[in-house]
């Protein structure tokens, strides 16, 4: 499956466990961001600039150093407070 389906069925599911009012509320939010120009980030094909970042282990990392293993997928964890 394409990860642009998985996308999809991630989201369709997610969409059944939360509140349309959730749903609405967010959709707007996300548009504002899209137009307001606040929340430029890198689009697809564009190369993200070199950065370190501190892991929940405390370690630092570098994406140039995690690209030498293949693709890197950055996610921020909220955390579990």
């Amino acid at each position: 499956m394409a990860l642009q389906d998985q996308l999809q069925q991630i989201a369709a599911q997610a969409s059944n466990r939360v509140s349309k009012e959730f749903l609405q509320t967010t959709s707007k939010e996300i548009q504002n961001l899209k137009g307001s120009r606040t929340a430029i980030g890198l689009q697809a094909g564009d190369k993200a600039p070199d950065f370190e970042l501190w892991g929940a282990d405390g370690k630092t990392y570098q994406l140039s150093d995690a690209l030498h293993n293949g693709p890197a997928i950055l996610s921020f964890y909220r955390g579990s407070w």
